[in-house]
């Protein structure tokens, strides 16, 4: 029996062994394949999943810019506007000291647009996700 992840918990698993989601991976043990949620933050029990989700979606694909735009750590630090030290965390996946706010406002400065898209829900309590096109 194996661990079954999504993409994000194989980031954050593979690039920070020693923050506080791979311990609980390594406290949690396998995944019970029927009982997941599709959010593996609520699946290990971890408070707010749904932040965290999104967060980490965001923080990926601030990750995926860095990559992509050739930056350094220094460089991607001077143009999203934060020090070198939480770049260096972020992409080791630590994004705990970031708010959603302030990744989007990383997002936006690395050029990305971005659309908040409001719906009424269909339970009396709404959920939050994240989609990047």
């Amino acid at each position: 029996m194996g661990f079954t992840f999504s993409i994000n918990a194989i980031f954050f698993a593979r690039t920070q062994p020693f923050n506080c989601f791979s311990r609980a991976i390594a406290f949690r043990g396998p995944a019970n394949r029927s009982n997941q949620t599709g959010n593996v933050f609520r699946d290990l029990g971890l408070p707010h999943p749904e932040q965290l989700k999104i967060k980490s979606g965001l923080a990926i694909e601030i990750t995926r810019a860095v990559r992509r735009l050739g930056l350094t750590q220094q460089e991607a630090a001077r143009r999203i506007g934060i020090s070198q030290a939480k770049v260096s965390g972020l992409m080791r996946g630590d994004f705990s000291n970031l708010s959603e706010s302030k990744l989007m406002e990383c997002l936006n400065r690395l050029g990305y647009d971005i659309e908040i898209k409001l719906k009424s829900a269909k339970k009396s309590i709404g959920h939050r996700t994240l989609a990047v096109a």
